[in-house]
């Protein structure tokens, strides 16, 4: 009788691990595998200097997120930082050449996934 409860026990933990461990790598494929060429999309040159159009690159890549990562997860947040390539300091208004996007997750109320990407135009 307890090998009977023992092996419902087994079943269910390897349901729920299954289930994080497709999650995770599900979340970590669409996040490393963000198009490049949403990057180009938003990128302006002016006078000779490349910078990201911090608003359309928000709104494009939110919207991005929004159609890929509800298959893995039901909420997640996403936090920009724009800051100076150079410099290494937060930008002046729209004049940012790199950008950290943190994504962060609750997963199955056990697990908090957290990735990390850094974004920068350089040259």
């Amino acid at each position: 009788m307890i090998l009977i409860l023992f092996s419902a026990l087994f079943s269910v933990f390897s349901v729920q691990f299954f289930t994080i461990n497709f999650a995770i790598t599900g979340l970590n494929r669409a996040i490393i595998n963000t198009p490049i060429e949403m990057m180009y999309r938003d990128v302006i040159n002016e006078s000779g200097s490349l910078y990201f159009n911090v608003e359309e690159f928000t709104n494009n890549l939110k919207s991005y997120y929004d159609s890929i990562l509800f298959r893995y997860t039901k909420s997640y947040d996403m936090n920009l930082y724009f800051y100076d390539y150079n410099t290494k300091e937060i930008c002046e208004e729209n004049y940012c050449n790199a950008v950290e996007v943190n994504i962060t997750s609750r997963l199955l109320d056990m697990y908090d996934f957290s990735r990390t990407m850094y974004y920068e135009i350089r040259g």
